[in-house]
């Protein structure tokens, strides 16, 4: 397939190029992603729309791809197309998934993050790689989050977006207002004046774990509509950290919760 690729044309690099940008993302409904190994989780799970391929890095014997989807770019586009400093391999387009609705009834049981105005691409791609890995199929976004198809997002979840179910621009008071069920599921806050999460335990079969803002912490709507606060304590020697990374505070709080067997 490699020496058969159609070349790239003019109006594919504008469209690649227009989706590093919101509006056009949600115009088009597509989303970019890039090397290999990112694409490669994505394929199995999202519509492919078009796939530009450099040809100093073959497409991978394990890669399967519909020809007319195919073409081939040069170094000079590629990097009109690339959101990287170093832009290789190749640059996918996929379809966007539909939104699904936010049904309190038919959402798993276990730990569901839910994020308040979260907004740096990183902390939102590492939050996301953390869902997967600990095994937290759904991960509810409010108003006010970065995109999590944002070309920075996709590529620093590292194709876990594959393993996780998102609902995004989710109006957080409103719904958990409405679907505050306190026989099934409980909601935690995380802030720097709660109980040790190392001291307390779930109750719940479902737990919603409320992680807020890097700068302003989580609203005080959604302060007030938690069953418990938590905080990971700091050591006695700490003197210089104020507050831990989002994404940091994360990977510790959801390591410890999933390690229940109920919420696991």
């Amino acid at each position: 397939m490699q020496n058969q690729m159609k070349p790239i044309t003019n109006n594919e690099v504008k469209l690649i190029s227009s989706l590093q940008h919101a509006r056009y993302r949600h115009r088009h409904g597509l989303f970019v992603a890039e090397t290999w190994k990112v694409i490669k989780e994505l394929l199995p799970y999202f519509d492919l729309h078009l796939i530009a391929c450099h040809p100093s890095f073959p497409i991978p014997d394990s890669v399967s791809l519909p020809f007319s989807a195919v073409r081939e770019i040069d170094e000079v586009r590629l990097r009109k197309c690339s959101s990287l400093q170093t832009p290789r391999e190749a640059v996918a387009v996929f379809s966007l998934p539909l939104q699904k609705e936010l049904d309190f009834q038919t959402l798993p049981k276990g730990v569901i993050p839910v994020l308040d105005r979260i907004q740096d691409p990183g902390n939102m791609g590492t939050i996301i790689r953390l869902c997967e890995w600990y095994g937290c199929s759904t991960l509810i976004l409010g108003e006010g989050c970065v995109d999590p198809f944002s070309p920075k997002v996709v590529q620093s979840s590292m194709g876990a977006l594959a393993g996780v179910t998102l609902y995004r621009d989710v109006d957080l008071p409103g719904w958990m207002s409405l679907n505050k069920d306190g026989s099934t599921s409980e909601i935690i806050a995380t802030d720097m004046t709660g109980t040790s999460l190392y001291g307390w335990k779930p109750e719940k079969d479902t737990i919603f774990l409320l992680l807020g803002n890097e700068g302003g912490g989580l609203s005080s709507e959604l302060k007030r509509l938690a069953d418990h606060t938590i905080t990971i304590p700091r050591s006695s020697r700490s003197f210089s950290a104020e507050s831990l990374n989002v994404g940091v505070a994360s990977a510790i709080i959801l390591s410890h919760l999933t390690a229940h067997s109920s919420l696991s």
